[in-house]
């Protein structure tokens, strides 16, 4: 049985995604910046909405004509898997940059609607479209739609079923070049829109001064040292401990309750000491990712990310990069998984160079590692630490790409500026929810089988007899075969090779590893080994999730290369930093 392909197609930053969210109750990732959506992705409908159809989101495109990843793909889609019709959403506050993609969509004769979204700015800046002559003029029905306040979506649904009923074709239009294309959309755009006004002047004078590279770096710059004052603020300290407190009471409740139900004492201390005591010790820096994730949207939802891409296209150059691969690095805070996906939207020599060096970004998951040696070791400078250790991952990143590059020309830069908006709280909320939601996901999924995996092996000899002493466990024994190749770092201790080896997992193993080995890394690190712990945590080879999205992108070769780089990057500036401490502490 035959089902119905609705594809929705439109520039860049048009709500594309936020209407596919809608019409399909997915919730995809959207955001105030070109280049959200990478790839094809399709859902069905819903049933409220009275369409009997799979949706599919095509990535944003300013033309059909393939000139980058988003326009190859999207060109090829409507050419190979024609779909039943086209919804092509249009940004009401800026028709003539819509129409002229509108133009070359009718000339692949699929029905098509157009959904003039964002009517709600339109409408705030005072623009008034007449749609009744626009449908005249294309031959195809034309709304008013709002992703944000929804209006219009009801009548949008009615004429999609309609539509795929009556297949009905726009008229076909044939230019003499993309000059002839263009004028006809201004025309047009001019003839069928009325009033406005506009703060465009201001808004050009505000990005003429923070996209210029003298000024747009250094702002870049003072902006994530506030974001990570914020981040380990006093408020996000108190904020731990009320998790960790919480998470301990919750503890205890469990421990109580096996005591009263008579469970065996050995079960009994591998939930409590093996599992509960890994997950509480993640757990317990929640509130600072939390805090971390929701600037970083917010500096996403304001238009601010696109402005500093801009501005870093100059030094971006110096590596053989265009301003566009600074998104990939800057999505790299939160996540390496969506980073690295999201480099689909560079040219391939330029994403292969841009994937090798993601992995140093320091992500989310390894943020309570840095908070666990910050708070342990430099609880009197947190931010300035913190901001160093992150600085590093940038640095170290640069410093691939330069090797990476061996003098290759920057591809041109090529996006248009998102407006400036107030971030959506909502927005926001959902953002910083899905992440969290992801990360507990994660910390009931591969840090409870870690936790449970690192207390087993630390209780068992291998001869699988209860062990008397740590040191003949079998966790021991196998972590002691690294232990020689760390001792120039000054992480021996088997200990700490055990929690580095979960890392290869989950970085937020790590910490819950160091947690039920019961170490306490303030008594048995000197700041030297802490700093060394640090540098090695932040650059070595990404979690197993991150390597399989590499492969994928990059192939299984290349992939094995990062995974050996990323160690070598990772022992030799760890080696560096331990040196150099010690020797700054002998000279104290």
């Amino acid at each position: 049985m035959h089902c119905s392909i609705i594809a929705l197609a439109g520039n860049p930053n048009c709500g594309k995604t936020a209407l596919f969210n809608i019409l399909t109750g997915n919730k995809d990732k959207t955001g105030n910046r070109a280049g959200v959506t990478v790839a094809v992705k399709t859902a069905p409908a819903k049933n409220d909405t009275g369409i009997s159809a799979l949706i599919a989101d095509l990535p944003g495109i300013y033309s059909l004509a393939p000139s980058g990843n988003e326009e190859k793909t999207t060109d090829e889609y409507l050419r190979t898997s024609p779909p039943d019709a086209v919804i092509n959403v249009l940004d009401s506050t800026n028709l003539a940059r819509g129409i002229f993609l509108t133009t070359e969509l009718t000339e692949k004769n699929i029905p098509m609607i157009l959904a003039l979204n964002m009517s709600d700015e339109a409408e705030k800046e005072g623009i008034k479209i007449d749609t009744v002559k626009l449908s005249s003029a294309l031959g195809c029905p034309v709304f008013l739609v709002s992703a944000v306040t929804k209006q219009g979506i009801s009548e949008l649904c009615s004429a999609v079923s309609s539509i795929l009923k009556s297949a009905r074709r726009p008229r076909c239009f044939s230019f003499d070049g993309d000059v002839s294309r263009a004028e006809f959309a201004k025309k047009l755009s001019d003839s069928v829109t009325y009033g406005g006004y506009t703060n465009s002047c201001l808004e050009d004078k505000l990005d003429a001064f923070i996209c210029r590279t003298a000024v747009g770096i250094p702002l870049f710059f003072i902006i994530m040292m506030l974001v990570f004052a914020l981040t380990f603020s006093s408020a996000g300290t108190a904020a731990c401990k009320l998790a960790e407190n919480l998470f301990s009471s919750l503890t205890q409740i469990i421990a109580q309750a096996l005591s009263y139900i008579n469970v065996n004492e050995a079960l009994s201390d591998f939930i409590i000491y093996g599992i509960l005591s890994g997950i509480g010790a993640v757990i317990s820096f929640l509130p600072r990712m939390i805090i971390l994730f929701a600037l970083l949207e917010i500096l996403e939802d304001s238009g601010y990310l696109s402005r500093a891409a801009f501005a870093m296209d100059a030094p971006m150059r110096a590596v053989g990069l265009s301003g566009k691969a600074f998104i990939p690095f800057i999505t790299g805070f939160g996540c390496t998984v969506p980073a690295i996906l999201s480099a689909r939207i560079l040219e391939k020599e330029e994403r292969e160079n841009v994937i090798l060096s993601l992995p140093f970004i320091p992500c989310g998951a390894r943020m309570p590692i840095f908070s666990l040696i910050v708070g342990s070791f430099f609880e009197d400078h947190k931010a300035l630490a913190s901001f160093g250790i992150y600085a590093l991952g940038i640095f170290v990143s640069v410093f691939s790409l330069i090797i990476l590059s061996r003098g290759r020309t920057a591809p041109a830069l090529s996006f248009e500026l998102p407006k400036y908006r107030p971030p959506k709280i909502s927005n926001i909320f959902r953002v910083v929810s899905e992440k969290v939601s992801d990360f507990i996901s994660k910390a009931g999924g591969i840090i409870f089988l870690s936790s449970a995996a690192v207390y087993i092996l630390s209780y068992l000899t291998p001869n699988l007899r209860a062990a008397t002493n740590p040191n003949e466990s079998i966790l021991a024994c196998t972590a002691k075969l690294l232990s020689p190749l760390m001792r120039p770092l000054g992480l021996d201790d088997f200990r700490i090779c055990a929690a580095l080896i979960s890392g290869l997992f989950a970085k937020e193993a790590i910490v819950s590893t160091i947690f039920v080995l019961g170490i306490d890394i303030s008594r048995m690190l000197t700041e030297a080994q802490a700093i060394s712990l640090a540098v090695f945590a932040l650059l070595y080879s990404p979690c197993f999730a991150a390597m399989s999205a590499c492969r994928c992108q990059i192939g299984t070769k290349k992939s094995i290369l990062l995974f050996f780089r990323t160690l070598l990057f990772a022992y030799a500036f760890a080696f560096i930093a331990y040196t150099s401490a010690r020797i700054f502490a002998a000279l104290l």
